[in-house]
């Protein structure tokens, strides 16, 4: 298995900053399992959850299934910081059909700069691409799953107690 890390801007603004990663898995030998990803940003650098809607444990750790081929996260910053650049350091961690637990390790370097110093021609807009079909693809399903969202009325027993006639002339049925 092979990590290979992408970044939509390569150069990244030093204050209200916010970038992609693109983390493609490539499956050099059979199906891995128990596979998880994490990801070390540096002093200053925040993330959200994946874009890909896997499923992240409290500290952060990404569960991954043998299906998976990629996962896209989104960082920013929140103050400005000082430094100009970074590395962000991406691990995974799986077993393989063998049982045995293996670990890779690659990093990718950010830039910081001034706003008015980002440019056009240090985005991959292929990365680009790739986040906003994830994102209309999350949109679309998101509206599928709204359509067959049924909610069904609760419905109330009288029950035979010495209180029951108040029941039957008190209850409101919606």
């Amino acid at each position: 298995m092979m990590l290979n890390l992408r970044l939509a801007k390569k150069k990244m603004e030093k204050e209200e900053g916010m970038n992609h990663l693109w983390i493609e898995l490539t499956h050099t030998n059979n199906l891995t399992e128990n596979a998880i990803l994490r990801i070390h940003l540096p002093k200053g650098l925040y993330r959200g959850l994946n874009l890909n809607g896997n499923f992240e444990t409290e500290t952060g750790e990404i569960k991954l299934v043998s299906r998976d081929k990629d996962v896209f996260i989104e960082f920013y910053t929140q103050s400005r910081i000082d430094c100009d650049e970074a590395l962000i350091n991406v691990e995974l961690c799986y077993q393989s059909s063998h049982l045995n637990w293996k670990g890779i390790k690659e990093d990718i370097t950010v830039r910081f700069v001034d706003e008015e110093d980002v440019d056009d021609e240090h985005i991959d807009h292929q990365v680009i691409e790739r986040v906003m079909k994830l994102e209309i693809n999350s949109s679309s399903k998101a509206g599928s799953d709204s359509e067959l969202l049924v909610i069904r009325p609760r419905t109330y027993q009288t029950r035979d107690s010495e209180y029951a006639y108040l029941e039957k002339d008190y209850r409101i049925n919606y």
